[in-house]
């Protein structure tokens, strides 16, 4: 039995509803398999397909295209619960730095701060050491943001030395890993160049 075209105004029975299970549940069901790997899932979606149906029942004018449609909408969904559900230590791409990976990236990180010219150096070095900025901009006879601007010069200028010379690798999340430096010697942890 086919359904009747539906006008904007219509809503579906409950009657067309079980007609439209009867007749679209196995050719759904099929197409999500095809798209989901666990056969529970796939009803799962298929019951979220008529659920939809059953709340919406109005302004469907091509019922088939409709299902199919909402079904690739909830097989979207699935997929995005399932990934945001998914926990981050899966992924094999994730791991912790070492202790001994940041002794070695703090290191790398000394004696690129040591090929610094000298003033972005001390000012790294005074604030590393606790100094606040106003403190170091007073000793130094710059303004507030002349000394702010100072450092974040230098601090720029490690980031771009780090990724030069110390290669670092990333996992998934984009934190650091691991470091490859060439030209440094941080091997023997004394962080002599």
């Amino acid at each position: 039995m086919l359904l009747a075209p539906m006008n904007d105004q219509a809503k579906l029975s409950e009657m067309q509803i079980e007609e439209s299970w009867k007749r679209f549940h196995q050719q759904l069901l099929a197409f999500i398999r095809q798209r989901v790997d666990q056969e529970h899932d796939a009803e799962d979606i298929l019951s979220v397909v008529f659920l939809r149906l059953l709340q919406k029942g109005d302004d469907i004018t091509n019922l088939r295209a409709w299902l199919y449609r909402s079904t690739r909408n909830a097989i979207i969904d699935y997929y995005r619960t399932k990934k945001q559900q998914e926990p981050i230590e899966q992924h094999e791409s994730f791991a912790e730095p070492s202790r001994e990976e940041d002794e070695y990236m703090a290191c790398c990180i000394q004696q690129l701060v040591q090929f610094l010219p000298e003033r972005d150096r001390l000012a790294l070095v005074a604030i590393s050491e606790g100094q606040s900025q106003e403190f170091y901009a007073a000793e130094q006879g710059l303004s507030s943001s002349g000394a702010r601007s100072r450092i974040q010069r230098a601090r720029q200028r490690v980031r771009e030395a780090f990724v030069q010379y110390c290669r670092p690798e990333r996992d998934v999340c984009g934190s650091i890993i691991r470091v490859n430096p060439i030209g440094l010697d941080c091997s023997d942890g004394s962080c002599g160049g």
